[in-house]
């Protein structure tokens, strides 16, 4: 597969390392959150360029977010473990607090919101993770309390809940409503160091992980309680932290991580299709919006950065501004990593974000 990258957006706002940042195509708009204690909300103008608008201080660190689309309302995860939920005007294109959620005992570490079950999901360094409906504002669910929790993932369809877990198993659970309670399924087990991230694919109920062992993971979890390692992908020189999976029709898989760079990989091969640099400092996370063929990258050298992803089976998106081209290194062809185990370095920082 033939694979361009050029990059189309890039964010300088923070001091601080970049925690998580998502785009609102509702509003056209790109968020990002800091450890700096900011929130700052980025509204497309005219031109095409992205410009601050407004800015959200936070009382500690802001290290999560993610988007209630029924409410129209933004979630802030925060390191004291409060959550924030903020309504955005589009009009005036401000911010205002809407009220607090005193949902976690330590940093948020990962939010997301499903809105077919109208839940908000959050894991943190209490090593617990949460159900909340925004419906009747009460917590509906949770537990673990076992490690860490540095990432998470929802599915609707069986109630399950994927958690990345410090002590290197991915933590699957299953919400039962009927106690309160998220009942642990299974614990996968194949990865060498902690588990930073995680990506489902709901149509081919396909799990893909993030671990500090330096590689990714695919795993097949259609069988509640029976995960089957389907193959490795390898090739970063750093921690992996973030992953992110396009679509069944595009098929890559995105990887970034402590050598500040991003990798793509054709999942159902396990080719690498290209590796290119996107930052130079560590990056830890990344996602991607196949609305707007757009992988969003942040980290540690405080910038956030749009790569416009370009297939020779796509459309080019007009994202209304030039594009820089990154004279980065193309891996087409290079051999499957089919036979690649599992990272062989074991590691577990205490040092970590998030931990």
């Amino acid at each position: 597969m033939k694979l361009t990258t050029g990059l189309a957006i890039e964010l300088i706002e923070h001091t601080e390392t970049v925690c998580d940042a998502l785009y609102i195509s509702e509003y056209e708009c790109y968020v990002t959150a800091s450890e700096d204690a900011t929130v700052a909300i980025f509204f497309r103008q005219q031109d095409g360029r992205y410009t601050r608008h407004a800015a959200i201080n936070t009382a500690s660190k802001a290290t999560a977010l993610s988007f209630d689309n029924k409410r129209s309302n933004l979630l802030i995860g925060l390191d004291n473990g409060l959550m924030l939920i903020v309504t955005i005007d589009l009009e005036t294109k401000s911010a205002k607090l809407a009220h607090q959620l005193d949902i976690h005992k330590d940093r948020i570490n990962y939010i997301t919101y499903n809105a077919e079950k109208d839940l908000i999901i959050s894991v943190g360094k209490d090593k617990m993770v949460r159900l909340y409906n925004p419906a009747k504002k009460t917590i509906v669910g949770g537990r673990f309390k076992k490690s860490v929790l540095l990432d998470c993932a929802y599915d609707p369809r069986y109630d399950r809940v994927f958690c990345a877990s410090y002590d290197k198993v991915v933590r699957i659970g299953r919400y039962a409503e009927r106690t309160a309670q998220v009942v642990e399924l299974e614990a996968m087990k194949g990865h060498k160091g902690s588990v930073r991230a995680v990506d489902y694919n709901a149509e081919s109920q396909i799990l893909f992980t993030g671990s500090f062992d330096r590689t990714a993971a695919m795993w097949d979890v259609s069988q509640v309680g029976a995960a089957v390692f389907i193959r490795s992908f390898a090739g970063h020189l750093g921690k992996v932290k973030g992953v992110a999976y396009t679509d069944l029709e595009t098929d890559l898989l995105f990887t970034t991580g402590d050598d500040g760079f991003a990798r793509a990989f054709v999942a159902s091969t396990g080719e690498c299709a290209k590796t290119w640099k996107v930052a130079s400092a560590p990056v830890v996370g990344c996602r991607y919006y196949p609305e707007t063929h757009i992988l969003l990258t942040f980290g540690q050298d405080k910038v956030v950065r749009g790569w416009r992803v370009t297939t020779t089976l796509d459309v080019e998106p007009s994202m209304g501004e030039p594009v820089r081209t990154v004279d980065d290194l193309d891996y087409t062809g290079s051999a499957p990593v089919t036979a690649i185990p599992l990272g062989s370095h074991d590691l577990m920082d205490s040092d970590e974000e998030g931990l």
